[in-house]
């Protein structure tokens, strides 16, 4: 197969993103469907993230099984959804804490150069309150995230890392979700 170097042009959720592919071997496969398993991988991660502060979280095993991300970064997601799930339950004993997360994933850019595809990837998360809390009927947020995903050689993607876009000018990312407040 020869290299080809391609600019693609795709519409997410009715917003233009732009796909590079660089120096990546030929394929039949359309951009969209190049990208589509690293996105439900990078929508799975997110939700499973967003799942832990609920008042009832998946097992760690559980949430562990359902992501597809490599060995490397395996120990770090465990770390972050272990830490999450403490959140929610400190956010439980405060204000009765989330009763379910709802997360979309939106795909803003992605290059793929051989093996590895890098996607800027906005999140977009609704938590809504336990039925005991009082006030809005949920909380939304959005969160850019650059992620990064490695081709396996059976052809499959995993997850390879994962951070929060917080460049010049970019307000905090509102998942990071800080401590509880007594109120």
């Amino acid at each position: 197969m020869r290299a080809v170097r391609a600019v693609l042009a795709l519409a997410a959720a009715g917003t233009a993103a732009a796909l590079t592919v660089a120096d990546a071997p030929a394929t039949t496969a359309a951009p969209q469907a190049l990208l589509a398993a690293p996105t439900r991988i990078a929508e799975v991660y997110l939700q499973q993230r967003a799942a832990m502060v609920t008042v009832s979280p998946p097992t760690l095993r559980e949430a562990m099984g359902r992501l597809r991300v490599t060995p490397a970064f395996a120990d770090r997601a465990r770390g972050d959804l272990v830490a999450l799930r403490a959140r929610g339950e400190r956010y439980a004993d405060v204000d009765c804490g989330y009763a379910r997360a709802l997360v979309r994933a939106r795909v803003a850019g992605a290059v793929v150069h051989g093996r590895t595809a890098t996607l800027r990837v906005v999140e977009y998360t609704r938590l809504y309150p336990a039925a005991c809390a009082q006030g809005a009927p949920y909380e939304e947020m959005s969160v850019p995230h650059t992620m990064t995903f490695a081709r396996q050689d059976g052809g499959d993607w995993l997850l390879a890392a994962d951070g929060v876009d917080t460049g010049p000018g970019r307000e905090p990312a509102t998942t990071e979700v800080s401590e509880p407040v007594a109120g």
